[in-house]
């Protein structure tokens, strides 16, 4: 009845084991799935982060400043395109000023002519130069002035030499 009993309670124990063992392969499977599931959605955000990336390098490309990589912050690639995006910021800035130092120059060259042809014929006092939208706008101000002031002052000395 001994042995009985012990082949009984060794069968059990082996029943016990085979139970827990088959728990832990259930349980490793679930985290196998999961490991899986998440390298899946890790892959599919990349991808799509790559996806938006290259869409913006391609309409930079073309000449395109003003487009941004949108991706939300807790992207995978979020700090890529957050440097993408503020060297986009600082080539708009730049292609903004160069454009501006363009119109400057010539607004510069306008000024300079008129200047030249002033004081050539000894027009000065009827000079009047329009503003340009650019840095040269103050000083086109003062040139102005000075025209408008030496008007002023000739007109004022002609006219008590004339009475």
């Amino acid at each position: 009845m001994r042995s009985v009993t012990y082949v009984i309670m060794r069968n059990l124990i082996n029943t016990i084991h085979r139970a827990d063992r088959a728990e832990e392969i259930v349980s490793l499977q679930q985290e196998l799935a999961l490991h899986v599931r998440t390298q899946v959605q890790q892959k599919q955000q990349l991808e799509e982060g790559f996806q938006k990336i290259a869409e913006t390098h391609a309409r930079i490309s073309n000449g395109d400043l003003s487009v941004r990589v949108n991706l939300s912050e807790g992207h995978a690639l979020w700090n890529v395109a957050g440097s993408l995006n503020n060297l986009l910021n600082r080539m708009q800035r730049m292609k903004s000023d160069a454009d501006m130092l363009i119109v400057t120059r010539q607004a510069a060259y306008q000024v300079s002519s008129v200047l030249h042809q002033a004081v050539a014929t000894g027009t000065m006092t009827n000079m009047h130069l329009p503003t340009t939208g650019t840095p040269l706008d103050p000083v086109i101000i003062e040139l102005n002035n000075v025209a408008r002031n030496a008007t002023s002052h000739s007109q004022s000395r002609y006219g008590s030499t004339l009475g």
